[in-house]
């Protein structure tokens, strides 16, 4: 069954050259699982990638890698919706982006575990990030407001608004005003290294689809 969602993502290691200390299997055949609730097993495949140092091929979810540590080969990813294999060709396309800048990705945000399309591809966009967090903290400084202003709710009433907009203050500072400042330069520096050799940028580095 094809790995969608929170499902296994079934992956072949072929290796044409072995580490220096030798004593790894010529080729394995693993399956990769989310290893936290409400990730998708592309972030998991992802986190399991790292290490490898993979580099896009012709074809897609087939990567080459060249680690010292593990060797150098091919890793063919199977078990896998072309949809969902497109979405960790851009990913394997951002770990490229990271080792050219030398400074790994900056407070990103996982994909949902539902289809792997839509627009949650460009919530790590800083600039929307930073904009959701303003609308938060404006909306939940608001219901504070008129709170404070109207004073017709009764004191449970009171109560209830004021929590809520403190909830929407708080998370709009720390989930997303913060984090997007933290990724915006990374963000432009990663835009202008996608950009070299004319490539195409991965959707989380795109403005618009």
């Amino acid at each position: 069954m094809p790995a969608w969602g929170n499902g296994p993502v079934r992956v072949e290691i072929i290796r044409d050259r072995q580490p220096a200390g030798g004593g790894l299997a010529g080729r394995e055949l693993l399956d990769i699982f989310p290893a936290k609730l409400g990730h998708t097993g592309t972030d998991a495949v992802i986190d399991w990638l790292r290490p490898f140092r993979p580099n896009l091929t012709t074809r897609s979810g087939v990567y080459g890698f060249d680690a010292p540590e593990l060797g150098a080969g091919i890793l063919t990813v199977t078990q896998i919706r072309p949809l969902t294999r497109a979405r960790l060709d851009d990913r394997v396309r951002v770990l490229e982006i990271e080792r050219a800048l030398g400074a790994p990705e900056p407070a990103r945000l996982p994909d949902f575990p539902l289809a792997q399309s839509g627009w949650r591809l460009h919530v790590n966009n800083p600039y929307l990030q930073l904009l959701i967090g303003a609308f938060a903290i404006g909306f939940g400084s608001l219901i504070i407001a008129q709170v404070v202003v109207d004073r017709t709710d009764g004191i449970a009433g009171a109560v209830l608004l004021c929590l809520l907009g403190a909830a929407l203050i708080a998370a709009g500072t720390l989930i997303w005003f913060q984090r997007g400042l933290r990724r915006v330069r990374w963000w432009h520096r990663a835009r202008a290294a996608g950009k070299r050799g004319n490539r195409t940028l991965p959707e989380d580095l795109r403005f618009f689809s």
